[in-house]
């Protein structure tokens, strides 16, 4: 059976996009696939820029960087278990992973590889210049994903 991909980062989850998800799961009669991004791309771009402004040096910067992504992964595993307790109390069946890359990209390959009927994720909101500046991960999903997107804000 197609599963529901809930897509989760640092940046993107919230109780309201869990128990979304486990809703839908749970009135479709479909499984839950809860994927966890870490979004590598975002903080090695951060530690270049700051090796590159000199703030930290290069060894420094990449030991911080690893401590960082440990830390990271660490959550992610938090809030995946977290969700699990929550899908299995709704007797949702539900299977987690953890992910590393770009989440717009990450995201879309899982929905593709899975066969995801659905995904929902945490929406974002940004001003006009936000969006200019930082992109919309949403729009870009909604634009790109082999499957329809539904997008959760708190």
């Amino acid at each position: 059976m197609e599963p529901i991909l809930v897509a989760l980062s640092l940046s993107r989850q919230s109780t309201k996009v869990l128990d979304a998800a486990i809703e839908e799961a749970k009135s479709s009669q479909q499984p839950l696939l809860a994927a966890f991004i870490l979004e590598t791309d975002v903080l090695s771009n951060a530690f270049n820029r700051l090796g590159d402004s000199g703030i930290v040096g290069e060894k420094p910067g990449r030991q911080l960087e690893a401590a960082l992504v440990k830390e990271y992964r660490q959550k992610g595993y938090q809030i995946l278990d977290e969700l699990q307790k929550k899908a299995k109390q709704e007797e949702v069946a539900c299977r987690t992973l953890v992910e590393s890359g770009e989440f717009v990209g990450t995201v879309n390959r899982l929905a593709k590889t899975e066969k995801a009927s659905l995904v929902v994720v945490k929406g974002v909101r940004r001003s006009a210049l936000g969006r200019i500046l930082f992109g919309c991960a949403e729009a870009d999903l909604q634009e790109k994903a082999p499957c329809p997107i539904r997008v959760v804000y708190d």
